[in-house]
């Protein structure tokens, strides 16, 4: 004889092995006890994701995203574009894009008068993983230049698509 089937309610009642699913189970039984105890530290955390989450739009809009290698490639052969290295000068002499003007970033603010009469054509701005090169970017708009652009993933990015690198 087939076993009846019981039915329950509240979703809650229901065993484990029932039709709930298990991350609706979490939420309701730890989770929310926890934000209704807890309101002002929930209230916070938010209010801390929200401005992570501006703070990272504004970033990626100031950058326009950068360049991938190959983009980078193309933006070198068609428009001109040049490119500042902003690490230091031992990694620099280790390896860097064919062309490359090095420019430690401590010392970006004055060597900018050298670099001026290239504020209208694209600068691509490269470091080793790309995270120094994206501070450079923001500071070259602010002193005018027209196309400051990020390569993406930085010198390990172009050395992964297999691109030329020169050593002096």
């Amino acid at each position: 004889m087939p076993r009846e089937r019981q039915s329950y309610n509240d979703p809650l009642d229901a065993p484990l092995g029932g039709y709930v699913d298990l991350s609706y189970r979490i939420i309701r039984m730890s989770i929310m006890p926890f934000i209704v105890a807890h309101p002002a530290l929930f209230g916070a955390f938010g209010v801390i994701l929200i401005l992570i989450l501006v703070m990272e739009v504004q970033r990626a809009r100031r950058l326009g995203g950068g360049v991938d290698p190959a983009s980078a490639v193309h933006l070198i052969n068609r428009e001109d574009a040049w490119v500042l290295d902003v690490r230091g000068a031992a990694a620099f002499k280790q390896g860097h894009i064919i062309e490359a003007k090095n420019i430690p970033e401590a010392r970006l603010d004055e060597s900018l008068s050298s670099v001026e009469s290239h504020k209208e054509r694209p600068v691509i701005v490269c470091c080793e993983e790309g995270n120094r090169a994206a501070s450079v970017v923001e500071r070259l708009t602010r002193a005018g230049f027209v196309r400051p652009l990020l390569l993406r993933g930085g010198l390990r990015a172009w050395r992964e698509a297999n691109l030329p690198l020169e050593k002096r």
